[in-house]
């Protein structure tokens, strides 16, 4: 890998191995409801691989111990835990629906993190319900529920950290829905870090 002022890890064990772990300035684990999954992978495999639904539920059952014994305590070790959940979780089960469900976003962060201006930028910027919360061990919860444009998250991003445009290489790509929460919440991290690593330059 080249050096570079900021370097990516993606991957199912990414967050597995302690010594790949104490690398890692923020860490990000993606957990996304189980009926939701379900929903994407059928419906990916479906039209993508020529599956049916049966053939590809089976292959989700198969892996459901592997699943719980090596990705899912991952989440454990990360900075910050992605969920992503149906508002409404009976319209997952409908392989057969044209559209996707209307999502919420619940990111959980370590003690330290927070996110008291994002949600109340958010709330203002884009008319989203944005709150946040905070659990007796300190652990910061942020839960986005409503329609976000791409033009929502980039004002929201511009407002938030003003200074994107020095650390990102190119005219950023954003995108619509709970996608683009996720990157301004990674946006936010990454200026977060870079604030306290550099100063304000």
């Amino acid at each position: 890998t080249e050096p570079a002022e900021f370097v990516f890890a993606s991957g199912l064990h990414a967050l597995w191995p302690p010594a790949l772990r104490e690398l890692y300035d923020l860490s990000i684990f993606l957990d996304i409801d189980d009926g939701l999954r379900r929903y994407l992978k059928v419906r990916r495999d479906t039209a993508a691989r020529g599956h049916s639904p049966e053939q590809v539920l089976a292959s989700l059952d198969r892996r459901t111990e592997d699943r719980k014994r090596f990705i899912e305590p991952q989440a454990v070790d990360a900075d910050l835990v992605f969920r992503l959940e149906p508002l409404n979780a009976a319209l997952c089960e409908d392989y057969a629906r044209k559209d996707d469900p209307s999502l919420r976003l619940v990111v959980r962060a370590r003690p330290g993190i927070g996110f008291g201006r994002l949600a109340r930028t958010l709330a203002a910027v884009a008319n989203v319900l944005a709150t946040e919360r905070h659990d007796a061990a300190g652990n910061t919860d942020l839960c986005i529920e409503g329609e976000l444009t791409r033009e929502d998250i980039g004002a929201t991003a511009r407002l938030m950290a003003p200074e994107v445009g020095e650390f990102l290489q190119r005219s950023p790509q954003w995108r619509a829905g709970m996608a683009g929460a996720m990157q301004l919440v990674v946006l936010t991290q990454i200026d977060r870090l870079r604030v306290s690593r550099w100063g304000n330059r």
